[in-house]
């Protein structure tokens, strides 16, 4: 799921949705648990939990897959709004041998 998001802004685009789905979902878990049992309803929270999983396969499900693309950071690369990534390459002359 990271790599959806460009480098400059991965760190942001992974933590603000699991921060705001964390007190969004595990913050009202309690008290909504805490409600249906005084409504006489606390056998049925379960199915609060497989909707909210149900939602959050849909949405994994429906992520497209960027094995083998940069795209967004190709495209900051474009833009000239990103560095170029820098690469070690391997010499020939190097001589490295097993132990």
């Amino acid at each position: 799921m990271a790599e959806q998001f460009a480098a400059e802004v991965r760190v942001t685009g992974i933590a603000l949705p699991y921060a705001l789905s964390v007190t969004l979902f595990g913050g009202t878990a309690l008290y909504l648990m805490a409600a249906m049992a005084g409504w006489g309803y606390g056998g049925f929270f379960w199915i609060y939990l497989v909707v909210i999983s149900a939602i959050s396969e849909v949405v994994y499900l429906r992520m497209p897959e960027t094995r083998g693309s940069r795209y967004v950071d190709r495209i900051l690369l474009k833009r000239g709004q990103m560095d170029p990534p820098f690469f070690v390459a391997e010499t020939p002359d190097t001589d490295v041998t097993p132990i």
